[in-house]
């Protein structure tokens, strides 16, 4: 005889699907290494966060960004490109951080653009390109 589903085992499985299914809440403040890696490596609405850049606070002493740039098909080719704000004047190697260039949709077209990553992000590279829609091979986005 099968012992009938309890509510409160049904309402945990709910919850722990949706959790799934949701948004990570960015960071704010002073981040840590496992903060910015838990937030470059979950998901994120795409349809929400398109053409926006959210300030998410400094890490090593540096501001850290989330922008989120997309192309003509909307909210589609959204991207997150977590990075640093390099002050004029100074190297992104000079801050701690490792330089990649990717191409990201702006307007109608891709730009090839250089990032200046924090360097846990490269640590988790391959799960942070593919959760922010990057490509792991930066000149083959498009």
């Amino acid at each position: 005889m099968q012992r009938p589903l309890r509510a409160g085992r049904v309402i945990v499985v709910l919850m722990v699907v949706l959790a799934a299914c949701s948004e990570v809440a960015p960071p704010h403040g002073v981040l840590s290494d496992e903060q910015l890696q838990s937030y470059g490596t979950s998901r994120y609405n795409k349809r929400d966060r398109m053409h926006s850049t959210l300030a998410l606070g400094t890490h090593r002493g540096m501001r850290v960004v989330a922008e989120f740039p997309c192309s003509d098909v909307c909210p589609d080719y959204t991207v997150r490109v977590i990075r640093y704000v390099v002050p004029d004047g100074k190297k992104c190697s000079d801050v701690g951080g490792v330089e990649r260039e990717f191409k990201v949709p702006r307007g109608i077209a891709a730009h090839l653009e250089k990032f200046c990553f924090p360097e846990p992000l490269v640590a988790v590279w391959s799960r942070y390109v593919r959760a922010s829609g990057l490509s792991a091979r930066p000149l083959d986005l498009w």
